[in-house]
């Protein structure tokens, strides 16, 4: 019995290989035996001792394993997915995270959109890093805002900003990283801190890499389509034209490279994307350079999606807005003629973008007949009448009730509006410049063949005064309820100005004095526009010199005439789409040196006869005219008796009785 006592103790007891002396081996009276280094033992010690490290081999790698997925879930927490956002992100969630803020974005002094006040979430706490590029949803949020406010339909149709955030964050990062670095140009967020300019540079860097490197595969896509025209509105904020215009330039040769190479039906998708990427080329084309298109003019688009027409007016109108208007207009259409807000205003568009190509040569010299029947000149005009003519009653002032709408009505429908706004003063502008005296007067005038026709010349004069006077009265119409930041509409803009600047000179006190309050209207709006586009600003550096020359021109003007002293570099600036690689601040004080010097290089001699005689006087001498036969001479100096245009139709509505006489 003690030996087994003995065995079975020497079982459940190891050795514990003491030196010099071990109390276990002591204790049982036994000799301790110890193996040279580096040998195993024979008792399958050892093997047991390998299958513990194994094991702890196994789990160490278990466990790296589960860190980088509980990195993985921190990342997809931070950009979580659209479902998830969602759920934590309700209107009601939202409201009780982000302050109230008014109908539209509050802006700084420079024209930024402010960044929503935010108080504390997840996302917050995160900064940019070059290492972490991608930030979270809520500044994407943001920066959609940003976009809808100013670029969306001014006069990029390039998204459909129903999920904007989620298509963004779902599709290609270079089409993302070209989205952050336009807006990053406009606005700003608290996420970038202090490092902006670094987040710029690498949205930048990053997303031309890409795009430039794809799109020199010569395959079309959307998402590279998005990218280029993103790009090329970047760098046209930027003052780069040369990099915008090589931009838009790919986009249109991969348009040209399709219609070449496929020669079947454009690609049906389900939605609207790929008409959108077209069009946002189409515009771009038009923007700030006067060349022809290389867009193919074979399979041709169709026209973006178009909001529906607003309901009426949530208030009724005043005294003020009904004075603008007439009641509304019974609309009696037949099916189909209607092609949508969008449609008219890319129509438009492109007639607007040919009389730019059309003041282009004639700056360079290439004059021509504007009476022709195949001039240059007559052409166009008969695509604008066709364009009133196939243009839906719908839309006309006096139905949508423009003057009757409220701020939060305008801003909530800008789907809508943006597109019409574009219409109404491009349609206006249009006639306005085509029509323009100083092209007629100096510039198609200075043939020695044949003189001009004084009857041709006064429809000219009175048609540019007629719309010119229109579209400063819908711009004025929009002040308080519709913040323009269109590039297009800027450049309009300051080409219409220059027929204000020479009415101004008429000695008809009244419209002289309207003519100087749609100078101030025209320089508040070419202010707001150029703090965002800088070739906007260059145009008004060039305004404010020509208002400085008009005060000293009045202050040499006599009684018995007006001779209108300028430099006609400064009228083509405005007239031309330009824009250079500097820009320029506005200093007035430098402007007031043109007081003291020479700064005229022609002279353009205008006699005007005062406007239209009273009532009285107006009724005899039309009774007289009633009584002759008709004849070539007895030219309607009154636009509401001329036969050939409804004039009604023509421009929306009459203006009061300021028009003009004979011009001689």
């Amino acid at each position: 019995m003690p030996e087994i006592d003995e065995k079975i103790s020497r079982k459940k007891t190891k050795c514990p290989g003491e030196r010099p002396i071990c109390s276990f081996c002591l204790r049982l009276d036994t000799a301790c035996v110890y193996l040279p280094r580096g040998s195993m033992p024979t008792n399958g010690i050892g093997k047991k001792a390998v299958a513990d490290a194994r094991s702890s081999l196994w789990a160490l790698r278990v466990g790296l394993i589960l860190l980088q997925l509980l990195c993985i879930l921190c990342s997809s927490f931070v950009h979580r997915s659209s479902a998830n956002r969602q759920m934590e992100l309700s209107p009601d969630a939202t409201a009780s995270v982000v302050e109230p803020m008014s109908e539209s974005p509050e802006r700084s002094m420079d024209g930024h959109v402010e960044a929503r006040n935010v108080v504390q979430s997840p996302s917050q706490h995160c900064a940019f890093t070059l290492a972490r590029p991608r930030p979270p949803v809520e500044v994407i949020e943001h920066f959609v805002e940003v976009y809808r406010t100013r670029i969306h339909l001014q006069p990029l149709p390039l998204f459909h900003l129903g999920r904007l955030a989620d298509q963004l964050l779902a599709g290609p990062e270079f089409v993302l990283w070209s989205f952050l670095s336009l807006m990053l140009k406009i606005s700003s967020h608290p996420y970038f801190k202090t490092q902006q300019h670094a987040a710029e540079d690498f949205y930048a860097r990053s997303s031309e890499d890409t795009t430039m490197r794809l799109s020199s595969g010569g395959k079309p896509s959307l998402d590279v389509t998005r990218s280029l025209c993103l790009i090329a509105m970047k760098h046209i904020k930027s003052s780069q034209p040369a990099q915008a215009w090589m931009a838009i330039g790919i986009a249109s040769r991969l348009y040209a490279m399709r219609t070449l190479f496929n020669k079947k039906h454009i690609p049906e998708s389900a939605d609207d994307a790929e008409a959108r990427a077209y069009w946002s080329v189409f515009v771009l084309e038009r923007l700030f350079l006067p060349y022809e298109s290389e867009l193919p003019a074979t399979n041709i688009y169709k026209y973006p999606e178009t909001a529906a027409l607003p309901p009426p007016p949530l208030y009724p109108p005043t005294s003020a807005s009904t004075s603008n208007t007439s009641d509304r207009e019974m609309v009696d259409e037949p099916p189909g003629k209607d092609i949508g807000i969008n449609g008219y205003s890319l129509r438009i568009t492109s007639i607007w973008g040919k009389i730019r190509l059309y003041l282009h040569r004639l700056s360079q010299g290439e004059i021509e007949k504007p009476w022709l029947a195949d001039s240059i000149h007559t052409k166009l005009g008969i695509e604008l009448i066709e364009f009133e003519a196939q243009h839906s009653k719908h839309h006309l002032l006096l139905n949508v009730a423009f003057p009757n709408r409220s701020a939060a009505e305008i801003d909530q429908q800008r789907e809508y509006w943006n597109p019409w706004m574009t219409t109404e003063i491009l349609w206006h502008a249009a006639q306005a410049i085509l029509n323009h005296p100083f092209l007629h007067l100096v510039v198609l005038r200075s043939q020695t063949d044949i003189p001009q026709s004084c009857v041709f010349l006064q429809q000219k004069v009175d048609m540019a005064l007629y719309h010119v006077s229109w579209l400063f009265r819908i711009l004025k119409l929009s002040e308080g309820s519709m913040t323009i930041s269109n590039p297009i509409l800027g450049d309009a803009i300051a080409a219409c100005a220059t027929v204000l600047w020479l009415f101004q000179f008429t000695r008809d006190e009244k419209v002289a004095r309207r003519m100087c309050d749609n100078l101030d209207i025209c320089e508040n709006h070419l202010n707001t526009i150029g703090h965002l586009w800088p070739h906007i600003s260059q145009k008004l550096v060039t305004f404010r010199k020509l208002r400085v020359l008009a005060d000293q021109n009045r202050s040499q003007a006599t009684h018995q005439e007006t001779t209108i002293n300028f430099k006609s570099e400064w009228l083509w600036d405005l007239l031309l789409p330009s824009m250079s690689e500097t820009t320029h601040n506005v200093d007035l004080d430098s402007l007031e040196g043109l007081r003291t010097h020479e700064t005229s290089n022609m002279r353009l001699k205008t006699h005007f006869v005062d406007r239209l005689p009273e009532a009285s006087e107006a009724d005899r001498e039309q009774d007289y005219l009633d009584s002759l036969p008709p004849s070539i001479y007895s030219f309607p100096t009154n636009l509401d008796n001329m036969e050939h245009f409804n004039i009604d139709q023509l421009s929306r509505d009459l203006l009061e009785n300021d028009l003009w006489g004979i011009f001689t």
